[in-house]
C-alpha cells in the first residue's frame, strides 16, 4: 500500500475500480487527489451497444426485484404490527394470575 492510501479516504477502493476498469480517474498521489474521468467508449460498435442494451435491462429487473422485497418487507412489517399487541397482551395476561394456561 501506497503512503497516500493511508491518507486518502478509500484510496484502495478508488484504486481496484481504476484497474478493474469499473470507473476512469487519474491519481495524483503527491496531492493526494482524484481527478475522475469520462468513460472512453464511445458506444459505436454494435457490441458496445448490445452491452450497454443488456446493462440496463439488468438494472431494471434490479430494480423490479428491489421493489417486490419492499413490497414484501412493507407488508410483513405492518403484520408483525397488527398481530405483535395482541401477541403482547397475551403474555401480560398470562403474566397474571388470571391466565388461563397455567
Amino acid at each position: 500500500m501506497l503512503a497516500w492510501q493511508t491518507t486518502v479516504p478509500h484510496a484502495g477502493m478508488l484504486c481496484r475500480m481504476v484497474d478493474a476498469g469499473e470507473i476512469f480517474a487519474e491519481i495524483d498521489a503527491s496531492a493526494g487527489m482524484v481527478r475522475f474521468l469520462e468513460d472512453p467508449e464511445q458506444y459505436t460498435s454494435t457490441s458496445a451497444v448490445q452491452h450497454l442494451n443488456a446493462t440496463i435491462q439488468a438494472s431494471f429487473a434490479l430494480a423490479e426485484k428491489l421493489e417486490s422485497i419492499n413490497a414484501q418487507v412493507k407488508y410483513t412489517r405492518t403484520a408483525v404490527m397488527l398481530f405483535l399487541p395482541s401477541v403482547l397482551l397475551q403474555a401480560c395476561f398470562c403474566a397474571s394470575s388470571m391466565c388461563c394456561m397455567k
